[in-house]
């Protein structure tokens, strides 16, 4: 028949045969050998140096200013002691 307005026809068909499906694979993977292990040490420590350099290089442009701080800091409160008194 002819659909009115407003209306669709669905047409489905189910199959339970799977054979034009791929079956998923099992991947056999070896257990890794010493040199694995070593070189993803090394990976990791290289990543780590990286970091650290990449902060060190951060904070680099303020080590100026900290000096200049501290160096006040301790010339200021070393004029606001009292001379030593020398006793005989």
């Amino acid at each position: 028949g002819v659909a009115g307005p407003g209306s669709s026809t669905i047409a489905t068909t189910t199959s339970s045969s799977t054979a034009g499906v791929p079956q998923p694979s099992v991947v056999v993977r070896p257990l890794p050998s010493f040199t694995d292990g070593f070189s993803r040490g090394v990976e990791v420590l290289s990543l780590i140096v990286t970091v650290l350099l990449v902060v060190v290089g951060a904070l680099l442009p303020f080590v100026p200013i900290v000096v200049i701080v501290f160096f006040g800091a301790r010339l200021v409160r070393r004029r606001n002691q009292p001379a030593p008194t020398i006793e005989e």
